[in-house]
């Protein structure tokens, strides 16, 4: 009796080894799907990352070009606004030189 309940025991020992064999082989396959899962996430981190920076390139060149767009156009108004000035100048000079002109005949 006493071979038969040790022969009992080892089994019992021998069925529980193999379901704990099981659940470990188990619980790699996921720890392995998790490990992909996360590699996946961390490739897909960083080209966002780096999508994120370009777009953050992108955007400072646009500014800075905005400001240059502006500054030009700043630059082209203040000549515009010489220029109309000088021609109302102009203008006035000849009206005061036909004026003469007329004057003179």
């Amino acid at each position: 009796s006493t071979s038969s309940s040790s022969s009992s025991s080892v089994a019992a020992l021998q069925k529980e080894n193999l379901a704990l064999q099981k659940e470990g082989g188990d619980l790699m396959r996921k720890l392995q799907a998790l490990q992909a899962s996360y590699r996946a996430l961390s490739r897909e981190a960083r080209g966002l990352k780096a999508s994120l920076s370009e777009k953050d390139s992108e955007a400072s060149a646009a500014k800075a070009s905005s400001k240059d767009k502006d500054s030009v156009i700043s630059r082209l108004r203040a000549a515009l606004s010489g220029a109309e000035g000088r021609l109302a100048e102009a203008e006035r000079g000849g009206r005061e030189a036909q004026e003469r002109l007329r004057e003179a005949r």
